[in-house]
């Protein structure tokens, strides 16, 4: 999938079993960082209960998971079913599970950093920053943050960060949307050191 489309996973219920299940309770882990299309962004593995209640034998049930996955090119993520359910005439509590691997084939966003290959210590330096969107559908709810090399002293910035010196808020971004950001500051450091700015765009 590509980061920040919306994903959907269908879970198939049989019951195979000569007797009914009674409580049964499906959760469904959504690969880390996704945002469940039903509900806010959330931190870690996102998790959707449903109560199915009782499936009688033979019976089935099915039920449809959605959510926008985020993470960089290359990540690997899984989303996990499990049912917890008691058998008619029994008190234990049984679970089955099943997992789903799902790879992101392209970044949600590209950021890029504009900064002169040689820059004088002690004066000001221009740091340009831009994200492009390249998912199919809007992103929402975007932000940027920066990390600063030692020695840094950030000065101004266009437009100015909506927390700190270091973070943005974005906004939304349609596909093909762009979104810059213009940092002044002063980098410190004896001749010839190199030194690295980094940048992450995510969800607030």
């Amino acid at each position: 999938a590509g980061g920040g489309e919306l994903v959907r996973w269908d879970v198939a219920i049989e019951n195979r079993n000569d007797v009914a299940l009674e409580n049964a309770t499906l959760n469904f882990y959504y690969p880390a960082g996704s945002r469940p299309a039903a509900g806010p962004a959330a931190t870690g593995v996102p998790v959707e209960r449903k109560t199915l209640g009782g499936i009688p034998a033979g019976g089935a049930v099915r039920e449809t998971f959605s959510a926008f996955v985020y993470g960089a090119e290359g990540f690997e993520g899984d989303a996990r079913a499990t049912l917890e359910y008691r058998t008619q005439g029994s008190n234990a509590i049984f679970e089955k599970s099943a997992a789903k691997k799902i790879t992101i084939t392209r970044a949600p966003v590209g950021v890029s950093i504009k900064i002169p290959a040689e820059v004088n210590a002690g004066r000001p330096t221009t740091i340009e920053v831009r994200s492009v969107s390249n998912a199919e559908t809007t992103l929402t709810d975007l932000t940027l943050e920066l990390v600063y090399p030692e020695g840094f002293t950030f000065t101004s910035a266009s437009p100015e960060p909506a927390e700190g010196i270091a973070r943005w808020r974005i906004g939304d971004l349609a596909r093909g949307g762009e979104r810059k950001v213009s940092i002044i500051g002063i980098f410190e450091g004896a001749d010839a050191t190199e030194q690295t700015v980094q940048a992450k765009v995510g969800v607030a």
